[in-house]
């Protein structure tokens, strides 16, 4: 699911979503650059290396279940809300 969000085009999003998504993309962006070039950076043994970047990836993937997990609820209580105005 969070590949799905990664790849959404903002500009075709409801409004009221629009800076939720665009927060999320550029955490996605930060969060890959900072796994990607740290570890490439740092003089590590290739098993440290590929340690760190697992971690850095299960970071990542929490921070993005938790944003969806909000972004889950903005939506849902907008829907309600829809609703009761409907």
């Amino acid at each position: 699911m969070s590949e799905v969000l990664f790849g959404i085009n903002a500009s075709r999003v409801n409004p009221e979503v629009k800076q939720n998504l665009l927060r999320y993309q550029r955490e996605c962006y930060r969060i890959l650059a900072d796994a990607f070039l740290r570890s490439s950076e740092t003089l590590m043994t290739p098993r440290s290396a590929a340690i760190l970047q697992i971690r850095e990836m299960g970071v990542a993937i929490t921070r993005m279940a938790d944003e969806l997990l909000a972004l889950e609820q903005r939506t849902a209580s907008a829907e309600t809300r829809l609703e009761k105005a409907a």
